[in-house]
C-alpha cells in the first residue's frame, strides 16, 4: 500500500473530523495520539528489557504500536493539508542531503544525490562559474566515497555526501573530507566551510566553530495557531522527560543500541 492510500482510508476511520480551520478538538485528539502512542512504544520496549525473551509478543506490539503513531502522522497531515507521501519524499531528501555521515549506511552509493536533469542542470552551470566543488575518494580505481559542495557567497557549503556501504569499516567519508579540507586550505579561495545545520561526530571533529541556528514562524493569533504551539510545546517537554528519565534508569545507551542493532538486522 502506498502512502496516498494509506492516507485517504485511515481519514475514512476519522471520528473527530475537522470542522473549519479553527475546529480545535479535531487537531488535539490525533496530536496528543501521537504522544500517547509513543509512551505506549516505549512501555513495550520497557517490559522486553524486564522480561526478554518471555515477552513473546514484543515485535508485534511494536508492530502495533507503529501502525498506530502512522495512523496518527496521517491523520495530522490531512488535518493541515499535507500529502503524506510529500511529507515523506521531503524528509528523505532532508536527512539524506544533510544528516548523512559514516554512521548512517546509504541503499546505494549515490542515494543521497538528487535524481534528475534539473539538478544536473544546476551542477553544471555552478561549476562553469566556477561556484562548487566535488571530491571523489578512490580504492583501486573504484569510488567509494563522495562530496558535493555548492558555493554561497563565498562560502562552501557541505550539501551532499555518501559512500560504499561495502567500505564502511574504513570510514571513507571521513577520509574524504579530511583530504578534500586539506584542498580547500591550500587553494585559499574561500572564506568558510560551512558545514549546515544538524549535528555529528564528523562535524563535531573536523569544525572549528559553531552558530547556533533558528527557524523562525510567524503564527496569524487563532485557535488554530494556539493549538499548534501548545501541543509543540507539550511534546518537547514530554520527549526531555522520557529521555532524561532513561538516561536515569541507565536506559538511554541500550535503548539506542537496540535500535540500531534492529535496523541493521531489519
Amino acid at each position: 500500500m502506498d502512502f496516498e492510500t494509506y492516507q485517504k482510508e485511515a481519514l475514512r476511520t476519522d471520528r473527530v473530523p475537522a470542522h473549519g480551520d479553527d475546529d480545535v478538538a479535531s487537531l488535539i485528539v490525533p496530536m496528543l495520539g501521537l504522544a500517547g502512542e509513543t509512551g505506549q512504544l516505549l512501555s513495550e520496549y520497557k517490559k522486553h528489557l524486564r522480561d526478554g525473551e518471555a515477552h513473546r509478543l514484543f515485535k508485534e506490539r511494536v508492530s502495533e504500536e507503529l501502525g498506530d503513531l502512522m495512523w496518527y502522522v496521517a491523520n495530522v497531515a490531512s488535518k493541515f493539508g499535507l500529502a503524506l507521501d510529500g511529507v515523506a519524499v521531503a524528509n528523505l531528501e532532508k536527512t539524506r542531503g544533510r544528516f548523512l555521515s559514516d554512521r548512517a549506511v546509504p541503499d546505494s552509493f549515490d542515494a543521497g544525490l538528487p535524481d534528475g536533469a534539473p539538478f544536473l542542470e544546476s551542477m553544471c552551470h555552478l561549476a562553469s562559474d566556477d561556484h562548487v566543488r566535488a571530491y571523489l575518494l578512490f580504492c583501486d580505481e573504484r569510488p567509494i566515497a563522495y562530496m558535493y559542495c555548492p558555493v554561497r557567497d563565498g562560502v562552501l557549503l557541505y550539501q551532499y555526501v555518501g559512500y560504499d556501504p561495502a567500505y564502511q569499516h574504513g570510514s571513507p567519508g571521513t577520509v574524504l573530507q579530511y583530504l578534500a579540507l586539506e584542498q580547500i586550505f591550500a587553494e585559499g579561495k574561500f572564506l568558510y566551510f560551512d558545514f549546515t545545520e544538524g549535528q555529528g561526530q564528523h562535524k563535531e571533529q573536523l569544525a572549528t566553530h559553531a552558530a547556533l541556528c533558528a527557524n523562525i514562524c510567524y503564527f496569524r493569533p487563532s485557535w488554530r495557531s494556539f493549538l499548534v504551539l501548545w501541543c509543540h510545546q507539550a511534546l518537547d517537554r514530554i520527549s526531555r522527560l522520557v529521555v532524561g528519565g532513561l538516561d536515569r534508569l541507565g536506559l538511554k545507551g541500550r535503548i539506542k543500541r537496540f535500535v540500531r542493532t534492529w535496523h541493521w538486522r531489519s
